[in-house]
């Protein structure tokens, strides 16, 4: 055998071993890439049900799963009396209804404090009572609730003021048993007025507790 022929052969062996060899990677790592993606449903089903991209969505009002205490507290609202017109009653109807992007609706309080006064009256804590009792059914809603003044004092005071209101709301809410992650109280003075401050049904008119639904 010339050295012309060895050379020959030497090429085809060396090409036979580097194709055996390519093939046997590429089996490698398809076998591979397929148990890497069987691995996949596996870890999506694992995952946490309850979260979800869109923001709104944590709103839904028919979450994955329900503790047994949060059935029974839906089934007791089905059937509770809520006063007309009520926060709770116009937040108990949106959740009831078909609608899901409810963020920042805004609603005010049927009742709110008296003129310079920081302690809660009968109707307001009965509205705050049945609003408890939405937000212990419904723990997935956060609400932000805002309280308001008119302008019969300076913005510091009145501002003073309202964040004094505000803390009542808190502590009234706390009581209930709501959780401090699942409301926000704000006092705002004088400085959002919805009407101006020309005559005491105006004055009455700012004088208001507001609650608006957000995303957590």
């Amino acid at each position: 055998m010339n050295t012309r022929t060895r050379e020959i052969l030497a090429l085809i062996i060396l090409f036979l071993v580097t194709a055996i060899a390519a093939y046997w990677i590429m089996e490698w790592l398809s076998t591979k890439n397929y148990k890497d993606s069987t691995t996949i449903p596996f870890e999506s089903e694992s995952a946490d049900v309850t979260t979800m991209d869109d923001p709104l969505d944590a709103l839904d009002p028919i979450p994955k799963q329900l503790s047994l205490g949060q059935i029974a507290a839906r089934q007791e609202l089905a059937e509770y009396a809520f006063e007309i017109g009520s926060i709770a009653d116009k937040l108990f109807n949106l959740i009831s209804s078909t609608k899901k992007n409810y963020y920042r609706e805004l609603y005010t309080f049927l009742h709110a404090f008296p003129p310079d006064q920081t302690t809660l009256s009968a109707q307001l804590e009965n509205e705050l009572s049945q609003l408890a009792l939405v937000l212990i059914a419904y723990p997935e809603i956060f609400i932000a609730i805002d309280c308001h003044s008119d302008n019969t004092s300076d913005p510091a005071s009145m501002r003073q003021l309202t964040n004094a209101q505000a803390e009542s709301i808190s502590a009234f809410l706390r009581e209930k048993g709501i959780l401090n992650d699942q409301f926000s109280t704000t006092g705002y003075g004088s400085d959002m007025p919805i009407t101006p401050n020309t005559n005491e049904a105006s004055r009455k008119q700012n004088r208001r507790i507001e609650m608006s639904i957000q995303a957590r």
